[in-house]
């Protein structure tokens, strides 16, 4: 149980970067929550990791999270701010809540500009008052990722192949 985990960084680990493997062994984080609706992130991104650069990430479980960053422009996600390159493979994020105003996000991570995500499995729900669709991408990955760099275009399919999403509503606008 995570619930009395607090950061005021916007992440509980600062990057994955390459040749770094974080293993879950099918363990499970409970209870976890990015709250950032009054004082903004000092580290620049919300979530579990707040870049994965080139790293591994497998087999963690997160339930019950909870993301709340009202800070404009800073990407969130229950697994990563941003990823960047990098692998995560049998992950999953069940339960998530996601309300971010004026910000990137989406339940596995807010902005994705590389790496690859294999046999996962995400959902929940994200509030966000505008999503990102700069690629055309977004109606493919509704919710997973909040934005989608427009050099990945042809390669979504490849990027998530074999994600689950068993559901994600996306509600669109934040008060």
């Amino acid at each position: 149980d995570c619930s009395g985990i607090t950061t005021s960084g916007g992440a509980l680990i600062k990057a994955l970067p390459e040749g770094v493997t974080i293993d879950g062994r099918g363990y499970f984080l409970k209870n976890l929550m990015w709250d950032f609706e009054k004082t903004p992130p000092s580290g620049g991104t919300v979530g579990l990791i707040g870049e994965i650069s080139g790293g591994n990430l497998k087999d963690l479980h997160l339930d019950f999270v909870t993301v709340r960053n009202m800070t404009t422009d800073v990407p969130a996600g229950c697994i990563a701010g941003r990823i960047t390159g990098g692998q995560i493979v049998g992950c999953t994020v069940r339960q998530a809540v996601m309300v971010c105003r004026d910000g990137i996000a989406g339940v596995l991570a807010g902005e994705m500009s590389g790496g690859k995500v294999d046999h996962c499995k995400f959902h929940g729900m994200v509030q966000a008052t505008e999503m990102q669709d700069e690629t055309g991408l977004y109606g493919k990955a509704e919710g997973v990722i909040g934005k989608i760099s427009a050099g990945m275009t042809g390669l979504l399919p490849m990027i998530l192949s074999i994600v689950w999403f068993s559901r994600i509503d996306v509600v669109k606008g934040v008060q």
